[in-house]
């Protein structure tokens, strides 16, 4: 589910839980073939991540701790954690090179398990350590890029979905003008009018799914508003006078 989705990022925070909650990080680390030294700086920006939220929190919140027996992320939470890594690596997005971009038999081959990198020509990879080089998610983000036996390979690797990229990295994106079809609609919980819209990332213009975002500001938006609170959908009540 989300936690293999999430990755190689799932992994090490398994790894960092398991540590903590052995209670001798060093013995875990030996068993385990983990570095001691680097589960040691987690555990440090831990708590200071830990005391730099506990001085933003509302005065009567209950104060966040560092918990040695820390849960795994639930499928909510890992959802949570693979849209702040996007958020956070949204120039290190990845889209797998699908068969019908292949035209000859022998790159066929060559790039069935390949990526693109928007501001690189040549096809990356997944790592082989990696928890997702079987699943070769459509889209990811990446930690970091090198270049191995004359391959270039991605680590860190997280699965997203490309209706978030609007979302979570909308500077890299490019918008059309709202579609007729589907109409505009007012949502009344949100207050907002929404429209359909295509989008592409990035410099190569990678299209995406058609995407239903909010109204781009302009005369239209006010002008579609006023249809709605005619038409009553802003305020039911009044329908009846119109």
């Amino acid at each position: 589910g989300e936690s293999l989705l999430l990755g190689d990022t799932m992994v090490l925070l398994r790894a960092v839980g398991a540590a903590e909650f052995s209670g001798d990080v060093d013995a875990f680390c030996s068993a385990n073939g983990i570095r001691s030294k680097a589960l040691k700086e987690v555990r440090k920006l831990r708590v200071q991540l830990t005391n730099e939220t506990n001085m933003i929190l509302p005065s009567g919140s209950t104060p966040v701790v560092v918990d040695p027996k820390m849960q795994p992320p639930t499928d909510a939470q890992a959802k949570l954690l693979r849209q702040i890594l996007l958020a956070g690596l949204s120039d290190h997005v990845a889209r797998r090179i699908q068969p019908q971009e292949i035209k000859e038999e022998e790159d066929r081959r060559k790039f069935k398990y390949a990526y693109r990198c928007p501001d690189m020509e040549d096809p990356v990879f997944i790592h082989p350590s990696s928890i997702l080089r079987h699943t070769n998610p459509d889209w990811i983000v990446y930690q970091d890029i090198f270049e191995h036996d004359g391959k270039m390979l991605l680590r860190g690797i997280t699965a997203i979905e490309p209706q978030w990229l609007p979302i979570f990295s909308s500077t890299l994106c490019t918008f059309s003008t709202p579609l007729e079809m589907p109409a505009p609609r007012y949502d009344q919980q949100q207050g907002r009018v929404y429209c359909h819209m295509n989008v592409t990332f990035g410099r190569s213009g990678w299209p995406l799914p058609v995407m239903e975002l909010e109204f781009p500001p302009g005369i239209d938006r006010f002008k579609y508003f006023a249809q709605f609170f005619l038409n009553g959908d802003v305020c039911p009540p009044l329908e009846k006078y119109f």
